[in-house]
């Protein structure tokens, strides 16, 4: 079941705001027939850089979890309880992104006021496809299987993962899977977002460290279940993506044909539209001229190359405790 993460965030892009969706003839006719919208997951898309902050963001944070999971090490060894909520234990903040990637699902949408001819060759090949324009607005009325509070809209933040600051992971947060790559700024991205909420965290009992290590594998074996590992996220995590119902009549102002298409073109879709599928919206030619036009943007940067300064970072998890697999740092605690 998929559940809102952001209801105390505020859909900050104004329902006016245009918003567009380029598709191939059999996305348009998927989407006619099956009356729906996919979302898919995040970690699914071909950006490697998805879900990800710039590097100093993400040091800045890793420095910080890293004195935290150290502080916890040492609390443990010590025989204090330790709460198995997740986060005490601080993790590597490339893991938590990795792992939050696999439940977000994203629905995108091009975030200008006109037509844009990169995306007609990206999304388009051979002008073989249309666009369909809407508004923010028309997007969130038209979806019939989620309420409003369980959708995030947000507008992409493009910024240099490699050299930028970038934000704080507590202002990451409260615009969670906004950030791209400045390579993707034409995109000019408008995303809808939906978060499946892995596991209720306040399942977790308060534990000592020998009531854990005397009994670990029936402990675990009663709390898991179905549930994730402790300290961690689901193992089970959803493929697929997630479909919605949507109101096509609400959800279309206006479809437009490729600048590469013939006028005879628009013709024959209004025609198959309106007579044999029954959508009775306007079908017209583009406003662009046909031009020469550049390679779509992708980011030449590998996550494990990026944040290898990260990766090399040492974590403590639950697991390496209860069996003794860890060393308390010796740095003058």
């Amino acid at each position: 079941m998929h559940k809102s993460q952001f209801t105390d965030l505020e859909n900050t892009v104004a329902r006016e705001q245009p918003i567009w969706r380029y598709l191939s003839y059999p996305k348009l006719l998927s989407l006619i027939d099956s009356e729906s919208l996919r979302f898919t997951r995040a970690d699914h898309f071909v950006d490697p850089l998805e879900g990800y902050l710039p590097l100093k963001s993400m040091l800045r944070r890793a420095n910080k979890a890293e004195k935290t999971n150290q502080e916890w090490t040492k609390a443990w060894d010590w025989g204090d309880e330790v709460d198995l909520v997740e986060g005490l234990l601080d993790k590597n903040p490339v893991e938590v992104i990795q792992e939050q990637n696999k439940c977000a699902f994203l629905s995108c949408w091009t975030g200008l006021d006109h037509e844009a001819i990169e995306q007609w060759e990206d999304y388009t090949p051979g002008g073989e496809g249309v666009v369909i324009k809407s508004t923010v607005g028309q997007l969130i009325e038209a979806i019939e299987d989620l309420s409003e509070d369980q959708l995030a809209i947000k507008r992409v933040i493009y910024c240099d993962f490699a050299n930028d600051h970038g934000s704080s992971l507590r202002e990451y947060a409260r615009a969670p899977f906004s950030y791209k790559d400045s390579e993707y700024t034409t995109e000019q991205e408008i995303r809808a977002i939906v978060f499946e909420e892995p596991f209720d965290p306040s399942a977790y009992e308060t534990l000592k460290y020998n009531d854990l290590v005397e009994d670990l594998d029936d402990y675990q074996e009663y709390r898991r279940g179905s549930q994730p590992t402790i300290g961690g996220y689901s193992d089970d995590y959803r493929e697929d993506p997630i479909i919605v119902s949507v109101n096509l009549d609400t959800l279309i102002e206006e479809i437009r044909l490729s600048p590469h298409a013939s006028s005879w073109e628009v013709k024959t879709v209004e025609n198959l539209l309106n007579d044999e599928l029954d959508v009775n919206k306007p079908v017209n030619e583009s406003e662009l001229d046909v031009a020469d036009t550049p390679a779509k943007p992708a980011v030449d940067l590998d996550p494990d190359e990026l944040y290898a300064e990260l990766l090399d970072k040492e974590f403590v998890n639950i697991e390496d405790l209860a069996k003794g697999n860890y060393d308390v740092p010796d740095d003058g605690w």
